[in-house]
């Protein structure tokens, strides 16, 4: 059980690492792996952030459960997921402040879920903790932070959205785009994420033919970027088809 989380999160690490050098469909196919042998593990090894912190300090432990929570909630376990993220931020709890970085990738993973299952009020916080957090690390990069930028603005446009506030949602997820364009080109497949979500918000206000358009880029870009059979394009493409009328699934909200 042990052996198939360290495994997993070697694959896992792997797969970040070929996701920033802009091998998507590579790395995509090493997070397959990973999350195969977490769900072998039976999705839980219990108390190994403590294990770990005794063994090899809280910064080590904390990465790990935050490693295992981002392969829970590909998995779909989403429980689990929060649960390991929780974990995490325990570990660094008498840290003094320390790690601003993994601190704030675990609010920034916490926001993403939450925002995931709908539940954006519930994301604001740590979203926008996130983002304090970030900008207290020391040379941090303008990718790291317009990273935590644009999930809080699809956590404010969920809220947005949600009271039926559709100008401020739409002017919302639009900057969400523009600022994944500045930072990250054209044809990245986060901003194929945040197309899709802006596809969602214009079916829903009775926009068919501009949400076809959008989702119809969003498409472009999954499949040159995954490949066609991508579980993102997929459901991009039957989003395009149909012209749902409904939100998109948000787990293409950009936390990747």
């Amino acid at each position: 059980m042990l052996g198939d989380v360290l495994r997993a999160r070697r694959c896992h690490h792997r797969a970040r690492v070929l996701w920033r050098r802009r091998r998507h469909q590579e790395a995509c196919t090493v997070q397959d792996r990973a999350v195969r042998l977490y769900t072998r593990s039976g999705s839980r090894v219990p108390e190994l952030a403590a294990i770990l912190a005794a063994r090899l300090g809280p910064a080590t432990a904390a990465a790990a459960a935050n490693c295992l929570g981002v392969l829970a909630k590909d998995a779909g376990h989403y429980e689990q997921a929060g649960t390991h993220y929780a974990e995490a931020i325990d570990v660094l709890a008498d840290a003094d402040g320390a790690y601003p970085q993994l601190r704030a990738t675990l609010q920034h993973n916490l926001a993403g879920l939450a925002h995931i299952r709908g539940e954006y009020v519930r994301a604001e916080a740590p979203a926008r903790l996130a983002v304090a957090l970030r900008r207290q690390v020391p040379d941090v990069s303008d990718c790291e932070i317009a990273a935590d930028e644009t999930v809080l603005g699809a956590v404010l446009a969920g809220v947005e959205q949600a009271r039926r506030r559709f100008d401020k949602a739409d002017n919302l997820l639009h900057e969400v785009v523009g600022i994944k364009r500045k930072v990250l080109g054209d044809d990245h497949p986060e901003i194929a994420a945040a197309l899709n979500n802006l596809a969602a918000l214009e079916a829903e206000q009775g926009r068919p033919a501009q949400a076809r358009d959008t989702y119809g880029e969003a498409l472009r870009i999954f499949d040159l970027a995954l490949g066609p059979e991508r579980p993102h394009s997929v459901a991009c493409r039957e989003n395009l088809v149909t012209r749902t009328a409904r939100a998109c699934p948000r787990r293409f909200s950009g936390t990747w």
